[in-house]
């Protein structure tokens, strides 16, 4: 993930961009929390609301697949089925793990 050109493609400068990834990052874990414990407790109506979070977030930051798995997740609770929710919940997080990962390395390569 080259956050660079994401920046550019959102008409951000890398900076802006490190900082609303850092906000992103930060919410998101704490939705995924969350999530995990509406998946634990089979309580729909909370993974409605943190799955809702972190895909608007995530969609105005252009991580469209990210968003996609999220809405999935949303769709299903609002069914009050949390049946994928699990699997899919692994892959959100793997996905947030790629955007730490990204910011890690622009941090190693930026200049001092």
């Amino acid at each position: 993930m080259n956050l660079t050109d994401k920046a550019r493609a959102l008409g951000f400068d890398p900076a802006e961009l490190r900082e609303l990834l850092d906000l992103f990052v930060e919410t998101s874990l704490a939705d995924l929390q969350t999530l995990h414990t509406a998946l634990d407790q089979n309580r729909p109506e909370l993974a409605v609301i943190a799955s809702h979070s972190i895909k608007g977030a995530a969609r105005s930051l252009g991580f469209d697949e990210l968003s996609a798995k999220l809405e999935t997740i949303e769709s299903n609770a609002r069914r009050n089925s949390l049946v994928a929710g699990r699997e899919l919940l692994e892959s959100v997080r793997a996905e947030i793990d790629t955007i730490v990962q990204a910011l890690k390395k622009l941090d190693s390569t930026a200049p001092a």
